[in-house]
């Protein structure tokens, strides 16, 4: 797989976004970094990601994680793309993330999991795509597939 998705990080502590955007950088991936919940979903809809990486992006850390992952979950423009948590996350705030990526980092646990979160990207893009492929056929109008009739005069009673 080539590597030059791009990773969104959404994440408030500029030295940890730091940490975090240099590992996944020297994995091949490029990074795009969002300070705040706000501006994490709207570069998240313009920028369409292959992964998102979401992290505290306040002091309220608690609900804007769950908040930012619930705006990310039901926009439609965004809802397809994977989330993985930075650190520690309570159950309502994983609720549909593909997973989380424990902190301290160590090792490669977290480019091992952006890799894995990139190839759920790609395969649910081609299964959306596929479907969607069917779908197109089946709203065509019904065409019979069958050698045209004869075009024939067509002759009226008297023609003779």
């Amino acid at each position: 797989m080539a590597k030059n998705e791009l990773v969104l990080l959404i994440e408030g502590d500029p030295d940890l976004a730091d940490v975090v955007g240099i590992r996944v950088r020297e994995a091949g991936y490029r990074v795009r970094t969002a300070r705040r919940a706000v501006d994490g979903v709207c570069a998240a809809i313009e920028f369409q990601p292959q992964v998102i990486l979401l992290g505290d992006c306040s002091q309220h850390v608690r609900t804007d994680v769950a908040t930012t992952n619930s705006a990310l979950i039901e926009h439609a423009q965004a809802n397809h793309i994977p989330v993985l948590l930075l650190g520690s996350a309570s159950y309502e705030q994983a609720i549909g993330t593909f997973g989380r990526v424990p902190t301290p980092l160590e090792g490669t646990v977290l480019t091992d999991l952006v890799t894995k979160a990139m190839e759920f990207a790609a395969f649910v893009e081609l299964s959306r795509d596929r479907m969607l492929a069917r779908m197109d056929t089946r709203h065509q109008p019904f065409v019979k597939h069958t050698a045209p009739a004869p075009v024939t005069e067509d002759r009226g009673v008297n023609d003779g």
